[in-house]
């Protein structure tokens, strides 16, 4: 088990399935899933990742956002 570090992008990729990246960070993320890797991020990577949907009023994203970061999901 080793624990690795997303920062920002990667989860921007992955909840909005943003091209070209979208299918590499799910590979990325079913490997490190299958190896028993923890996900770990920065304390400031939800603020950075809300910016966008906050000023477009995107709660949906928001919602994901939250969930998938939100404690004690990432630590």
């Amino acid at each position: 088990m080793r624990a690795v570090f997303w920062d920002t992008n990667l989860f921007i990729y992955l909840i909005e399935e943003l091209a070209p990246f979208f299918e590499r960070v799910v590979a990325l993320r079913q490997d490190m899933r299958a190896q028993g890797d923890l996900l770990t991020t920065s304390t400031l990577t939800l603020g950075e990742v809300l910016a966008k949907p906050l000023q477009f009023n995107r709660q949906d994203l928001v919602q994901q956002y939250r969930a998938i970061l939100g404690p004690p999901t990432v630590h």
